[in-house]
């Protein structure tokens, strides 16, 4: 059984991993997205560049109810890719991640709606001159979704 948290994050990597220009994105993206990859102790190679690592470092919960949680899960997507002109690349492929995050923002899978909404809330570009010019950008987004009290495992009767 996994919690509603788990399911969100699933979805998120499923939809992340649909970004390819055959489905009509500017980028193939998707076809190197990672979860939670230490990306310290195992850089990308230059074959999977483009990449993505997405991770859900933090959520926020309140209570709203006596009966029902509210969380709003934090996401975050670091791109990587080494090109002459990293920052136009990163536009673009950053770009791509807005657009596959904002189809369906309240993340259905199996015919279940997971979330309640999700908000843009940042993004960052960065790049570096080392033997080649390489270059890094975040995306990070929320997913507001409702629980029963102390079960992450049921969502809330109203979702």
């Amino acid at each position: 059984m996994n919690d509603r948290r788990q399911l969100i994050f699933d979805a998120v990597l499923t939809r992340l991993r649909s970004i390819r220009v055959a489905a009509g994105y500017a980028s193939d993206l998707g076809t190197s997205v990672f979860a939670w990859r230490d990306t310290a102790a195992s850089p990308f190679s230059e074959s999977e560049l483009p990449a993505a690592n997405v991770r859900d470092p933090s959520r926020k919960s309140i209570q709203i109810t006596t009966s029902q949680h509210q969380h709003s899960l934090q996401v975050e997507v670091d791109i990587a890719c080494a090109a002459a002109l990293p920052d136009q690349v990163l536009r673009t492929l950053l770009a791509d991640v807005e657009r596959a995050v904002g189809q369906e923002t309240r993340w259905v899978a199996d015919g279940q709606i997971l979330a309640l909404r999700t908000l843009p809330t940042d993004d960052q570009i960065d790049t570096a001159q080392q033997a080649q010019t390489i270059g890094g950008a975040r995306y990070r987004f929320e997913i507001e979704y409702r629980t029963t009290s102390f079960d992450p495992y049921t969502p809330a009767p109203n979702l």
